[in-house]
Formats: C-alpha cells, structure tokens, sequence
C-alpha cells in the first residue's frame, strides 16, 4: 500500500491541462439490455445511459499515447466499478515535457504517485513532479480526484458522466469498424460558451459499439496534439 500522505485540491488542479491518448476503450461484457447505441430524442448520444452500461459490465482496459507540443509518453489504465478499483498510469504533459504520474483506486482511497524529483525542471507542474525530500506517493479520496476532473480523460464512465453533466451534444456523424467492432461515431466542436473534456479542445469524439452500446474509442483534439 503507498504511503498516506494527503493531497489537497490545489495541488490536482494544474492536471487538467494534461493531453492524452486514449486507444479503444473496450468494455468487459454486455451488462444486460438490448446493447444498442442508446440516444436522446434530439438524436445525439446518451451519455448518461452508455455510463450506466458500462458501469455495470466487467472490468475495462485503456491503451494508448499522448502527444502534445512534441512531448509523448503512453497511457495504460484498468479500471473494475463494482468493485471499484482501478490503476491509471498517463503522463502530465508541460512546457514541451511528459511527467509520468500513476493513480490508483481502492474503493474511497486514491492514491497519486509523481514523477521523481529528478524529472523535474523550472515550470513544472506541482502535481507533476515529487518535491526533493517528500515522498512521490500522495493519499487522498477517489472523490477529491472525481471532482477536480484529473481523471476523466482516462476513464469512459467519467468522461460520459461530465458529458451527461455538461449536457455536451455528442451528434452522430458516421459509422466506422474499430478494432473489429462495428460502431457509431459521435462528434461535438468547441465554440464560445461550449467547453470540451479538457482545456484547449477544438474538438471530442466518440466511437459506440452498434451491438454492445459501449465505448470503443475516444478522441479529443487539439491545434497541437489529441487524445485517441
């Protein structure tokens, strides 16, 4: 168990500028119902219907790379909701630089381990990088993380909770084969008063499975990298 030494929210904050990739976000099994892409009346995606799917399938795994202003570094994530437990390792993305942290969950307890001092540079992100003499292991509550956004790039229940939240218009714009699995592709662009998962974004799509009526991919783009 990492050590517990509390984070506070000032802390987490500067994470919400991080820039990743996300590879097909995959569920577990169905979790009962038809498994068809659920819509609102307006047409466009049901996020908080596809959360609740997902939550109530098995556990998922995240794969991919983030990029951004020629700084890159891979994204691995395993997330279980019931029970809730989960590793996320991604990158904090600055001035051109990749600082590596990893989360994980049991149940209320988070813990945040940053990168060693050793990375660490003038402009560093606080929450990037273990201060010298401190531990790189930080506790905290899965509801502090929630709350302040770090995490809802790399976790679809939470991306599509925001989404719900936010009432973002996910509209349908084609159909395309991801990983071998026909799905649905939903789009939605920034524009003044319209903000997007992350801060930057010019644009957040969505792959849904037609059979499953889970995620099968994410993208969020920006002028200088993406998260896919």
């Amino acid at each position: 168990m990492p050590p517990r030494r509390r984070f506070v929210a000032r802390q987490v904050v500067v994470a919400l500028v991080v820039v990743c990739t996300l590879g097909a976000c995959s569920g577990g099994r169905d979790g009962g119902g038809t498994g068809r892409v659920a819509l609102t009346e307006a047409g466009t995606l049901d996020a908080a219907a596809t959360a609740k799917r997902l939550r109530a399938g098995g556990p998922i795994g995240l794969a991919g790379q983030a990029s951004r202003a020629g700084a890159s570094a891979p994204v691995r994530a395993r997330i279980s909701y019931r029970p809730a437990r989960a590793v996320y390792r991604f990158p904090i993305l600055a001035g051109g630089r990749a600082y590596r942290v990893q989360v994980r969950r049991i149940g209320d307890d988070a813990w945040l381990r940053r990168a060693p001092a050793s990375a660490g540079r003038a402009g560093a992100p606080v929450v990037a990088v273990t201060p010298r003499g401190q531990r790189r292991w930080l506790a905290g509550t899965a509801a502090q993380l929630q709350g302040l956004g770090i995490l809802v790039p790399y976790d679809p229940v939470l991306l599509l909770e925001w989404t719900s939240r936010t009432e973002l218009p996910l509209r349908k714009v084609g159909a395309e084969v991801v990983r071998g699995e026909p799905s649905l592709r939903f789009r939605v662009t920034a524009r003044p008063g319209r903000f997007l998962p992350m801060a930057g974004a010019t644009v957040f799509e969505m792959w849904v499975s037609s059979g499953r009526g889970v995620p099968t991919r994410v993208r969020i783009g920006f002028d200088d990298g993406e998260v896919r």
